[in-house]
């Protein structure tokens, strides 16, 4: 199966608010007429750059570098405010026929929890309505990689009716001059 890079087209957004900004007052050209696909390669970067978890904010207010807890509030929920934005922006290219990929790290909850659990870093109501389908790919032992289907068609698929699908990744390289990889 060959691969056309031609019909690939890279943006750099550095930060969340350049990625707000792309995506929220698009240009006039984007995204280009037949784009069937966006990649946000990966949104939970982007959001742990700009945004100082709970806890540090809470710090800043007993040090006093936050001023009331007015501000502190603000501060806890600009994040899902923008996380909602975010997903409004997302909803719209979706709507347009356009799939969404966003790539999302994960991060281990323990407070409230019977045991460890992994979950998406970025989440939230607004985010958790408009994502229809969440895949998690992880490692086991011995170089074996599972993809588990956890959200479909919107709904958290039950732990006894989850799809888990055992893969390996083996290192096959070709190099090909059209594109300068292998």
């Amino acid at each position: 199966m060959g691969m056309n890079v031609k019909n690939f087209i890279y943006l750099r957004t550095p930060t969340l608010p350049h990625l707000l900004a792309l995506l929220g007052k698009p240009p006039k050209n984007f995204p280009p007429a037949g784009t069937t696909l966006i990649v946000i390669d990966s949104v939970s970067s982007l959001f742990q750059a700009y945004f100082t978890g709970a806890s540090e904010l809470k710090d800043q207010l007993v040090r006093g570098k936050i001023k009331d807890k007015n501000e502190l509030h603000w501060l806890l929920n600009r994040r899902w405010n923008v996380t909602n934005e975010l997903s409004i922006y997302l909803t719209r290219f979706a709507l347009k026929r356009i799939a969404v990929l966003a790539l999302d790290q994960t991060h281990t909850k323990i407070k409230g929890q019977i045991r460890a659990t992994l979950g998406p870093t970025v989440w939230g109501g607004g985010w958790e309505k408009s994502v229809l389908t969440r895949v998690v790919v992880y490692r086991g032992k011995r170089g074996e990689r599972f993809a588990e289907v956890t959200k479909r068609g919107g709904n958290f698929i039950p732990k006894s009716g989850r799809l888990v699908v055992r893969f390996r990744i083996e290192r096959v390289c070709r190099f090909s001059s059209d594109i300068g990889l292998c």
